[in-house]
């Protein structure tokens, strides 16, 4: 949950899977794994690649975090922690 939000803040990424990985404290194949399940991959030049996520792949993101915030908590969960958290708007 925690490398989730830690992603949510992130919507362009310049850094390396593996960069990722040792920042994050995860093994490589996690980190490709949230990439390519949340993230466009971007080739701008031959070694450089970067990541970004559009409005979709954030929603998605977000369901996710919710779904694993439910199943840690029992299915009783408190979406005000989670709004500030994800600077959600209240009314919606």
């Amino acid at each position: 949950l925690n490398i989730l939000l830690k992603l949510m803040q992130m919507r362009f990424i310049h850094k390396a899977p593996q960069q990722l990985a040792d920042e994050f404290k995860v093994n490589i194949i996690t980190i490709k794994s949230l990439l390519s399940r949340f993230y466009i991959q971007n080739e701008k030049e031959k070694d450089k690649i970067s990541y970004s996520r559009n409005d979709m792949l954030t929603d998605k993101l977000i369901f996710y975090i919710i779904i694993l915030a439910l199943f840690l908590n029992d299915f009783e969960f408190d979406a005000t922690g989670l709004q500030a958290q994800l600077k959600i708007d209240p009314k919606k």
